[in-house]
């Protein structure tokens, strides 16, 4: 969601932010910078954000994806899925749903807009 908003948006400091917390979020699995940040201040992206949790997290549920350990989810710790009793299965789950949050995330938020925040003159 925040990469579409630093694509799409004209306005350099929400860029900026975006792309930091779009970073954060995929590398760190910090995403209070992407939500308070970028999702509540336009508020239509958060309405992607919502919608892509919901589908992923019901196609992770019929994977039979479950965490089993207590780390903040990212793109680096998503070996906290992995099934010990089938981890092909589940290797193939993980990187099909992550692939899908980043790529459905990204088109609702297009397709779905926001209204870009003007930039200040100075």
């Amino acid at each position: 969601m925040s990469l579409a908003v630093a694509l799409k948006t004209k306005n350099r400091e929400l860029r900026q932010t975006a792309l930091a917390a779009a970073s954060s979020a995929l590398i760190a699995g910090t995403t209070e910078p992407a939500l308070y940040g970028v999702a509540v201040r336009l508020k239509r992206p958060l309405l992607a954000s919502l919608i892509t949790g919901f589908v992923c997290g019901c196609l992770a549920g019929i994977g039979g994806l479950a965490s089993r350990s207590m780390v903040s989810p990212s793109v680096l710790t998503g070996v906290q899925f992995i099934d010990p009793a089938n981890p092909g299965k589940s290797i193939a789950w993980i990187a099909g749903i992550t692939v899908l949050a980043v790529i459905l995330s990204f088109i609702l938020t297009l397709v779905i807009g926001f209204e870009d925040i003007p930039e200040e003159e100075r």
